[in-house]
């Protein structure tokens, strides 16, 4: 039988490590009280790149969107699952409901991070005409209202244009209102939740 010492005080006949340094381990025959020998590894830690996906959470269909994998590293490789290899792509969306991106970014020294983005992707003008939504945006006072005479609204959201939620709301009734009074000027998503109709968004410019 053997008795291991090493360096990092660990005594076992393997270790595991993640930062770069000298490591020496002392292997005796029976127990530390006998005969031995070292032995030195010197180990290297590349760093690891981070994968992350900035754009739009909510994405009208078929139009255009801009997503991106961070800044541009020299000797990084980018794999996207739409089959694309570079740091920012142009992403189209052809069907309605929740979508995926995911990108894999690897550096020069072949470590790797995959970033995943969960989408919605929305068309809200079959639920309109269906259950007869209406909005009705008022500039004077900054408000949207929405009607409905067919069906009832659970919740309603409102969020920015990169889909970053600002409010959410329950309501349980067939009208509602969103205030957009304290916001500065731009554009904004407005999500209603039917029971029937599904997710409608529309858009509001300030």
């Amino acid at each position: 039988t053997y008795a291991y010492q090493w360096n990092t005080g660990a005594t076992t006949p393997t270790i595991a490590v993640d930062t770069s340094g000298t490591y020496i381990v002392q292997v005796f025959i029976g127990d530390t009280t006998g005969c031995s020998a070292f032995d030195t590894a010197i180990v290297v830690v590349n760093p690891s790149p981070t994968a992350t996906i900035t754009g739009p959470d909510i994405i009208d269909v078929n139009v255009p969107n801009n997503y991106d994998a961070g800044p541009v590293n020299s000797g990084y490789t980018y794999y996207w699952n739409t089959g694309d290899t570079t740091p920012a792509i142009t992403y189209v969306a052809t069907t309605p409901g929740q979508d995926t991106l995911w990108v894999i970014v690897t550096n020069q020294y072949g470590c790797s991070d995959t970033a995943y983005k969960i989408i919605e992707v929305i068309t809200g003008v079959e639920s309109v005409l269906a259950y007869s939504y209406e909005l009705r945006y008022y500039n004077s006072e900054a408000k949207a209202h929405i009607i409905t005479s067919k069906d009832v609204i659970e919740w309603v959201e409102l969020r920015d244009i990169t889909g970053r939620l600002m409010e959410h709301r329950k309501v349980g009734g067939k009208e509602t209102v969103v205030s957009l009074n304290s916001l500065a000027r731009g554009t904004y998503l407005i999500v209603v939740k039917g029971e029937k109709a599904g997710r409608i968004v529309y858009k509001i410019i300030k």
